[in-house]
């Protein structure tokens, strides 16, 4: 079939492990997810893909047995009868990977493989066994990694494949990956989709949930698209187009994903000038090595690398959060500033939206309110006191202007989408009408229409002059939404490109080093 006149395909699932019939759910009103109707095979990989608020996260925690539905059953194949419970579903074999790893940083792999299953004999330890199972998964998993090594000493792409080894060791026949591919270079991706295969091959079952369409189209079996808490398509990836499935996602043609309006380049807004991390003896790879760059009024400044080039230690350093600073000039604006640390920065009028929002962006356990208040709370203060009031007008009017999707402001930022999460970390920073704003890899984890309201609003940030360093692993994101493009590697600024010179081709080469 010719992949641009492919059709929506009908489930073909012979051999069903997991049935989803006729589901609903609802949460405190609102209907989540209605209807919904789906078969998992065996040995298959089946992504579910959607907007935020789609019912993505919902249905993998009914299937997990976190919720129970309002409607409708779930069936495991060869599980008792009756409600899917977390400890059914545990027993039976469903075991989730989330975006956020749930590894234990200061124990050994050994440890985190076991945990909560440890293997004891007479109110003992059986360690060896332990660990000599340990060496058995990883070896299966093709892992060269020791047993003994703190998982707080690994990459994240190791620390995921330690919990494909805990999967592994509680018998998984079904996985869920949640975002997997978020934290991860291309090489590493390859890897895990090489130890998808192989499990796949075993008869293990996927749930894949991602937002990056060249992945999904390359590692699926089948595609299951949800809008709106509804199945709506599902698709075969050898004849689907990327421009099938956002259609179906978003509900209307999406012939422009990026779309950078013409800029106008103002004055120097930031300037960089020798920017070094760490004395000569100290250097490493990804420290920075006299950099420098130049960002105007209006402009988007596009900094493009593989994991580990450096980008995201530039920005501590322009940042003032790295203490170990070295050499360098900083110019705002023109003039010669010293910034000692994020408070110095954030008063020059420099905001940072930082690459991991969970962590480092949001207070998750905080209301949506709150955290817009947060930085902006000195503006808000009257004598020693923060009015309620105050925060709650500032809260309304950055939701109203960022599009936020809470309950209320008083919504807890752990319970936003991946997407609002993202435009909550814009909205605090927004509140403060910042002169340079440097975004860190602003849509990773979210749907394609969040991502086209982010690209919106950079267009709306340029307009009226504000300088965007936008730092991305998207290499079609970067130069889709870019003025100028500077390329890192190895520390150091290996290119430069203006807009009319972009291409993949000649971006990936000054990534990588590659010589014609």
């Amino acid at each position: 079939m010719d992949r641009g006149t492919a059709e929506a395909v009908e489930p073909d699932v012979t051999a069903a492990v997991v049935s989803v019939r006729n589901v609903s759910k609802a949460f405190f009103g609102v209907t989540v997810l209605h209807d919904v109707s789906l078969e998992i095979g065996a040995g298959e990989i089946v992504t579910i893909m959607g907007e935020n608020g789609a019912g993505k996260s919902t249905l993998a925690k009914l299937l997990l047995g976190e919720l129970e539905p309002d409607g409708g059953e779930i069936v495991l194949e060869g599980a008792p009868e009756g409600p899917v419970t977390l400890a059914s579903a545990k027993a039976w074999g469903m075991v989730m990977v989330h975006q956020e790893l749930l590894s234990l940083p200061l124990m050994s792999i050994t440890d985190n493989v076991f945990v909560g299953s440890e293997l004891g004999k007479g109110g003992w330890l059986r360690r060896s066994a332990m660990r000599e199972r340990t060496v058995e998964l990883l070896q299966a998993l093709d892992v060269r990694l020791s047993p003994d090594t703190l998982v707080g000493d690994l990459s994240i792409a190791d620390r995921q494949r330690v919990e494909f080894a805990r999967a592994l060791n509680a018998r998984a026949r079904v996985i869920i990956l949640d975002e997997p591919t978020s934290s991860l270079s291309d090489g590493e991706i390859g890897k895990l989709f090489e130890i998808m295969r192989k499990l796949r091959d075993d008869g293990v079952t996927f749930v894949f949930v991602s937002h990056r369409m060249n992945e999904v189209l390359e590692i699926s079996d089948r595609i299951v698209v949800l809008k709106d808490g509804r199945f709506v398509k599902e698709f075969d990836p050898s004849t689907a187009t990327e421009q099938m499935i956002i259609s179906s996602m978003v509900g209307r043609p999406f012939d422009a994903m990026y779309h950078r309006e013409q800029p106008q380049r103002g004055p120097e807004a930031l300037r960089l000038d020798g920017i070094t991390q760490l004395p000569p003896d100290r250097q490493t790879a990804s420290a920075p090595h006299e950099v420098s760059l130049t960002l105007h009024e209006g402009e988007v400044l596009g900094l493009a690398g593989l994991v580990g080039a450096g980008r995201s230690e530039l920005v501590k350093t322009i940042m003032g959060e790295s203490r170990h600073a070295e050499g360098g000039r900083v110019f705002v604006h023109g003039k010669q500033v010293a910034i000692r640390g994020p408070a110095d920065a954030i008063a020059l009028g420099i905001a940072w939206v930082t690459e991991d929002r969970r962590d480092e962006g949001l207070i998750v356990d905080a209301s949506l309110r709150m955290n817009i208040a947060l930085p902006n709370l000195s503006e808000l203060a009257r004598a020693t006191f923060v009015g309620r009031r105050s925060e709650e007008e500032l809260a309304t009017a950055q939701i109203r202007r960022l599009g936020i999707k809470a309950r209320s402001d008083l919504q807890e930022a752990r319970y936003l989408s991946g997407g609002n999460q993202q435009k909550a970390v814009l909205a605090k920073w927004l509140a403060r009408e910042p002169g340079i704003l440097i975004l860190d890899e602003p849509t990773r984890g979210i749907d394609v229409g969040a991502k086209a309201e982010i690209y919106g609003l950079i267009n709306r940030l340029t307009a009226v002059g504000v300088a965007i360093l936008l730092i991305s692993s998207d290499l079609p994101e970067v130069i889709g939404m870019s003025d100028r493009i500077l390329v890192m590697r190895d520390g150091r600024i290996s290119a430069e490109f203006e807009r009319g010179e972009f291409s993949e081709e000649a971006i990936m080469e000054s990534c990588v080093g590659s010589q014609k």
